[in-house]
């Protein structure tokens, strides 16, 4: 199929199998233009006029359970409401995307529901895109594929390609980009970007360049991909390459550009770069969030930097709180705020600083953030281990 998807590429005219026999037809997909591509909501509510101004769908939109929302739906079906695409879908954008919903009464009201519109099989897809079944949002596009209407559109394709990048489903997303490529939604930035972060996320770095390379759609997100999927990848040098051939192409980084490139001079041990893009960010009033300090923190000590109390320092969070003094954030129930003082302790340590880790402990408690137990065990645990390795190495000097 890959080798396929490359001979295919070269000509842009993709003949890769589609994941059903029964395909959308042609002229279909072809009587209107893309939708443009809006940011994702940040809750399932609308704003619709239609939906505010019906006393049912009003109540449905201030919905807080299912025991309500089936209340809801059972008044939409004695009055006929149920049989309109747009009030249907409110039920299922509820279902599939409030944090009081339920995917499997979301399918059972998308297979049941006549006909369906768009909007409610894309946002059935992205419920379980970001669910613990993620698989489902690519048996429903089978199954849209299979009832030939309605068609996917440049909002459905990204959610099954992040999809497919989540889970490493190379196969599955090359029969997904044939579909793209054979359909023309290719030329749809939000689609694109999508295409080049599922192909670096499953290690297919050449066919990525090649999607890349002959897109007239590129924009700073498919640069950060590339970029970002190198490092991950543990491909520096080649991460350093396109973030040179970006600033030829005269694209500005941001701050997700950033943390792949800092992080790339952290793999190469590359201080003097490193310091430059320091330098970048602070000539350049970025915001230095909690992702891109640590990046900078990480870079600092792979190059055995100890400029870490500095950046500790100067560190905010998007609300503009110092980092220790945001206790609300957590990272599998650890504060961001340990995390960090952990990183950077444990830097010092690996540096056999006992200096400057006391002061750093000093400066810690003062500023307010007590360290847990949790903190505490985890900076003994380390300690011992920079003792028994420094132990072996000179023993003489330990004792002396």
């Amino acid at each position: 199929m890959i080798n396929l998807f490359i001979t295919n590429l070269r000509s842009l005219h993709m003949t890769a199998k589609p994941l059903l026999k029964s395909c959308i037809p042609l002229s279909c997909l072809h009587t209107r233009s893309l939708l443009p591509h809006k940011d994702k909501p940040t809750t399932w509510n609308t704003t619709h006029t239609f939906v505010l101004s019906n006393p049912i769908l009003s109540l449905l939109e201030k919905c807080s359970s299912m025991d309500h929302l089936k209340q809801i739906q059972a008044q939409m079906v004695v009055t006929g409401l149920i049989s309109d695409g747009l009030a249907a879908s409110r039920l299922i954008a509820f279902c599939a995307i409030s944090e009081h919903g339920n995917l499997d009464h979301c399918k059972e009201l998308l297979n049941n529901i006549e006909n369906p519109n768009g909007f409610s099989w894309n946002v059935a897809m992205r419920g379980y895109s970001e669910s613990e079944s993620p698989k489902e949002a690519l048996l429903l596009y089978k199954q849209m594929l299979k009832n030939n209407w309605p068609r996917p559109d440049n909002y459905t394709y990204p959610l099954l390609l992040k999809t497919c990048a989540c889970l490493s489903l190379i196969s599955v997303g090359s029969g997904i980009l044939g579909h793209v490529y054979k359909w023309g939604f290719d030329s749809d930035a939000f689609v694109f970007n999508a295409m080049v972060h599922m192909l670096v996320s499953c290690g297919e770095f050449k066919i990525a360049r090649k999607v890349f390379d002959v897109s007239p759609v590129r924009n700073l997100v498919s640069w950060n991909s590339l970029i970002n999927g190198y490092v991950r990848r543990g491909r520096a040098h080649e991460a350093l390459d396109v973030y040179r051939e970006m600033k030829m192409g005269n694209f500005r980084p941001d701050g997700v550009t950033l943390i792949g490139v800092v992080s790339a001079c952290g793999q190469l041990e590359d201080l003097k770069l490193g310091k430059e893009l320091h330098r970048y960010i602070e000539e350049n009033g970025l915001n230095l969030n909690v992702p891109l300090a640590n990046a900078l923190m990480d870079m600092y000590v792979k190059c055995g930097e100890l400029k870490l109390l500095q950046i500790m320092d100067t560190v905010v969070q998007d609300d503009g709180e110092k980092l220790w003094n945001c206790h609300g954030n957590s990272l599998h129930g650890v504060s961001l705020a340990v995390v960090t003082f952990v990183m950077i302790f444990d830097a010092l340590l690996q540096n056999w600083d006992d200096g400057r880790s006391s002061r750093f402990i000093r400066h810690h408690d003062l500023n307010g953030m007590n360290p847990d137990s949790f903190t505490h065990s985890l900076s003994l645990s380390r300690h011992m281990d920079v003792f028994h390795c420094e132990e072996q190495k000179d023993p003489e000097r330990l004792t002396a």
